[in-house]
């Protein structure tokens, strides 16, 4: 085991040293610095941490698997096509970093990447056609794809007869939200993709050479991706001292060490150009234990989640990097504006988040000391409130059932114009589902000019009105705190926690808000009103304005089934069911 480990870490910072520092120098030189370089999680984490220059993709392996084929459209990457394209007007290129341990190319490199390529070109022409009426798509429908010279024929156009479909699954899930937004931010040449992987048995510099030449051909016609497979196959097959593909499956190796870590501590691991002997081995098991105990103790929820979607953490950043911030309007006569952020823990920082916002909502099991105490101060015109869900599938009902809570209180200071915090340990997975809710719940997008409006029945909403309405159907308990005794830091009255919270709770909020939305509604609405207030599509709608704002924003497989049930089950899953017979 601790040989395993050890020459897999030195597999990979050989791998990460010689070859593709040689690429990356290669086109830092050739270009001037017009190359990106970004990482394929998770297995090009561990080669391409040192060089990358913007935010990680995950082009998944299994998306490429043969006969499945898949153009996924939870992972957009429209982050990375904003990335190519400033990139392809610069006449530069991106480079895209990862291994394979049994194949030249991984099947991220060998179909999924392509076959994003070809898709997102084909959705480029589709939404371009909608923003120029002088362009005329059927004209330009025929889309090429390119796959790596070890890709069969067969296998060429099994991939190629998936395109119509994939394209057509895009369009049909509404994944483009805006247009004119998706084309500004769009390249104006096709993607098109380029290979290069290690190989002892050939000079490096010879074959970056005839890359590059091939790459400056094309550079006229097509906006470049340059897929740089970092590990020596053959060399993995005879060399006991060397694995190729070293940083895939990393959880069954590494213990806990991240990239981050292994980089931050490279001093400890090396040198590593020679294969370490069994006591240089199990020094190394004791340095990772080493790391990864320190690193839990500076914040054990981080770390975690941080482990487990394997994160590139930068700490020395400015504040304003741990969240990013959408605009809500108003539907009054004014347009007033709120705000919604999604941020990491640290952008939940007391004194400094202050500065910043008016309400935070806290998505985690930890509290910084400030706002843990009854006796923190909290300053006049700020709330404040902790959800304790853990992270991902370490939470089992807590999100569902703190959701009604977390709404109300997000709702109420939206309406009031006020600029709200949600943050989890990342920014990644609990807070993003809270703020898909609250789009869902309470937003509208116009697709004109890309805008988030709030739903007119919104200003209605208040903590007495509910309170109201649980008098009148008979919620309030004898023993039941008063109405003026409020929850902590939240100024929500602990009355209305304790019955958001109990196990009746979502149906009490949704026949609350459905209360609110009939009052003044004609007829037809009243029928159309009784939809559920979220379906799969809206939320993945939703996800989607997310990702324009956030593009770090990946919840996983967990919270979105609990946010299906949150929505979709109960009483309210009739009303679907019934809406899909319709």
């Amino acid at each position: 085991m601790n040989s395993d480990v050890a020459t897999r870490i030195r597999s990979i910072l050989l791998d990460s040293s010689t070859f593709l520092n040689e690429v990356v120098s290669f086109f830092h030189e050739k270009s001037k610095g017009k190359y990106s370089i970004v990482s394929n999680d998770r297995c090009g984490a561990w080669y391409g941490f040192p060089y990358s220059t913007h935010n990680n993709v995950h082009f998944k392996s299994t998306d490429g698997h043969k006969n499945i084929y898949n153009f996924s459209l939870k992972r957009l990457h429209f982050d990375f096509l904003r990335t190519v394209a400033k990139a392809s007007r610069k006449d530069g290129a991106v480079l895209v970093v990862d291994a394979s341990k049994y194949k030249t190319y991984c099947d991220s490199f060998k179909a999924t990447l392509p076959i994003w390529c070809a898709v997102m070109n084909k959705l480029i022409l589709y939404y371009r056609s909608e923003v120029d009426a002088n362009f005329n798509f059927e004209e330009h429908e025929e889309i090429e794809l390119f796959t790596p010279p070890t890709t069969s024929e067969e296998e060429h156009m099994n991939m190629k007869g998936v395109i119509e479909d994939r394209f057509q699954n895009a369009v049909d899930a509404k994944v483009v939200l805006n247009p004119k937004e998706f084309i500004r931010n769009s390249p104006s040449k096709p993607l098109r993709c380029f290979w290069i992987v290690q190989n002892s048995n050939e000079d490096t510099l010879t074959k970056l050479n005839e890359l590059s030449d091939e790459i400056d051909k094309a550079k006229s016609e097509y906006s470049c991706i340059v897929c740089v497979s970092c590990s020596d196959r053959d060399n993995g097959l005879t060399n006991d001292n060397y694995i190729s593909g070293a940083g895939d499956d990393e959880e069954s190796w590494a213990h806990g060490l991240t990239p981050y870590l292994l980089w931050k501590n490279i001093d400890h691991f090396s040198p590593y150009n020679e294969p370490y002997d069994a006591a240089r081995e199990e020094e190394i098991m004791s340095t990772i234990r080493h790391i990864v105990n320190e690193a839990k103790s500076e914040n054990e929820e981080y770390f975690r989640a941080n482990h487990s979607r394997c994160k590139l953490y930068q700490p020395q950043a400015p504040f304003t990097s741990y969240f990013n911030t959408m605009t809500i309007t108003n539907s009054n006569e004014n347009n007033d504006k709120a705000t919604i952020s999604i941020g990491s823990r640290r952008s939940g920082r007391p004194n400094t988040a202050w500065k910043h916002f008016d309400a935070i909502v806290n998505v985690t099991t930890m509290e910084y000391e400030e706002f843990s105490s009854m006796n923190g101060i909290i300053p006049t015109g700020k709330f404040y409130i902790q959800l304790p869900v853990k992270e991902g599938k370490r939470d089992k009902t807590e999100l569902e059932k703190w959701m009604s809570t977390a709404l109300l209180f997000i709702v109420v200071h939206l309406k009031e114009n006020r600029r709200v915090l949600i943050h989890c340990a990342q920014g990644m997975d609990r807070s993003v589902a809270i703020c898909m809710a609250v789009l869902c719940l309470c937003c509208e997008f116009d697709r004109d000019d890309g805008s988030i409006v709030l739903k007119s029945w919104v200003k209605e909403v208040s903590y007495q009105n509910m309170y109201t309405y649980f008098q009148y159907e008979n919620k309030i308990q004898e023993g039941d705190p008063c109405f003026t005794q409020v929850y902590k830091h939240s100024s929500i009255p602990s009355v209305l926690v304790k019955h958001l919270c109990s196990r009746d709770g979502k149906n009490i909020f949704f026949s609350y808000v459905q209360m609110i939305i009939d009052k003044n509604a004609s007829h037809e609405k009243m029928m159309q009103s009784e939809m559920p207030f979220a379906t799969k599509e809206s939320l993945r709608q939703a996800l989607l304005k997310i990702h324009e704002f956030r593009s770090s924003a990946c919840p996983t497989r967990s919270t979105m089934q609990k946010l299906n049930r949150y929505f979709m089950s109960g009483e309210f899953e009739l009303a679907l069911r019934q809406s899909e017979k319709l």
